[in-house]
């Protein structure tokens, strides 16, 4: 890319050579020739140094801590790039990355370069203000002519994606009492289970070291024994991702704190709606069922049309969990229940003691209507309101 200097160059180069021409002044013509071949021989000059620099530096390796990002948390790259001669020095090596604007905030990032033998180190800071998947990089290597007319940046390496969890807020001073409503309504559904009771079917995610093979080759199909925590319900947490993109955001940030908050206390999590895959569930004593979870919310799609539809969706695949003894918690935008289909299934899964709706929004007629139908209701119209709304909905109380 020409520079402002290089531009000027070639157009007084043009006209110092129109006005040699005119007044048949050859040295006049061979001065302006020189400052457009000087352009030309920089422009040599950068491609055969591009050459060079592709050769000399071929990979860079990056570092993200931690990773993946949280939105609203801050995080620090780091890029090395190695030559492939460990003595030589590369003093000279102009080297950047390019950040996506969702990993770097409004304000502007810079770098602390660290020149060494055979290698230059990059190190920036991120702020992350949204959840998904961002793009880092690649790292570029800006070339330049002698005489500063011409520049190229060069790539290095790769891109890679950066993945950044929703916002959740800590539910742990609640953990303890926080189902516990919910277990002792089911309780007395529940007896001392056989051996061979306590065995259910292989669900997408269960360590395979819990299949009972002895019973998996009597039943024709593979089934795990149930950990210390069987007794413990099963949670649905249902996702309505709908609404405006703030109201969404809330809503899956929510979504996650309390399945979070549900693994903590020893239940099996699965998520239902907004896409998320409805086979899988979270452990909770699998120790990557964390960042797995919060890594399938990072990538679900808000604000969809079709969000009344998926909600009505996920209220009956829950209803059917629900009636094995497990447990529902809905966080629900209200405008999504306009939607009459949807209203339905909602309240037909409603069920005393064993569902809980979390809405993201104000609604005193839809609170009341819930609760009619069996289901504990806090209104959580921001995620920073979660602490109270979810306090107040396991313990019956429509805050």
């Amino acid at each position: 890319m020409l520079t402002a200097r290089g531009i000027g160059m070639i157009a007084g180069g043009l006209v110092i050579t129109a006005l040699g021409i005119g007044m048949a002044s050859l040295t006049v013509v061979v001065v302006g020739l020189v400052l457009v071949v000087g352009v030309a021989a920089g422009a040599l000059w950068l491609q055969a140094s591009i050459a060079v620099m592709r050769r000399r530096y071929r990979s860079a390796s990056r570092t993200i801590s931690p990773h993946p990002l949280t939105a609203g948390a801050d995080g620090r790259v780091e890029v090395v790039v190695m030559s492939r001669r460990s003595q030589r020095h590369v003093p000279r090596l102009d080297v950047r990355e390019q950040a996506a604007s969702e990993l770097t905030g409004d304000g502007s990032t810079s770098a602390t370069v660290l020149r060494e033998p055979g290698r230059v180190t990059l190190t920036y800071s991120l702020s992350p203000v949204a959840r998904g998947t961002w793009p880092l990089g690649p790292a570029v290597a800006r070339v330049a002519d002698p005489l500063g007319t011409l520049w190229a940046d060069t790539p290095i390496g790769a891109e890679q994606d950066a993945v950044v969890w929703p916002r959740i807020v800590d539910l742990s001073r609640d953990r303890g009492a926080a189902l516990a409503g919910s277990d002792r309504s089911l309780r007395g559904a529940t007896s001392p289970a056989t051996d061979d009771a306590a065995l259910r079917e292989y669900r997408h995610g269960d360590d395979p070291r819990r299949v009972h093979w002895k019973s998996s080759a009597r039943r024709g199909e593979l089934v795990v024994r149930a950990d210390e925590h069987a007794s413990r319900p099963s949670v649905t947490v249902i996702l309505d991702a709908a609404g405006e993109p703030d109201a969404a955001e809330d809503a899956i940030g929510i979504a996650g704190s309390v399945a979070l908050a549900s693994l903590a206390s020893g239940h099996a999590v699965r998520l239902l709606g907004a896409g998320l895959d409805e086979s899988r569930e979270y452990g909770a004593r699998a120790p990557e069922s964390r960042s797995a979870l919060l890594t399938a919310l990072a990538l679900v799609t808000a604000s969809t049309p079709d969000g009344p539809a998926r909600l009505a969706d996920a209220a009956r695949t829950a209803a059917h969990e629900v009636s094995r003894g497990g447990i529902a918690i809905a966080v629900v935008n209200p405008r999504t229940l306009d939607d009459s289909d949807a209203s339905d299934a909602m309240a037909g899964l409603g069920g005393a003691g064993t569902t809980t709706a979390l809405l993201v929004g104000e609604d005193a007629a839809l609170v009341s209507r819930l609760a009619r139908a069996g289901w504990r209701v806090g209104v959580t119209p921001t995620l920073a309101d979660l602490p109270a709304a979810w306090s107040a909905a396991l313990r019956g109380i429509a805050s």
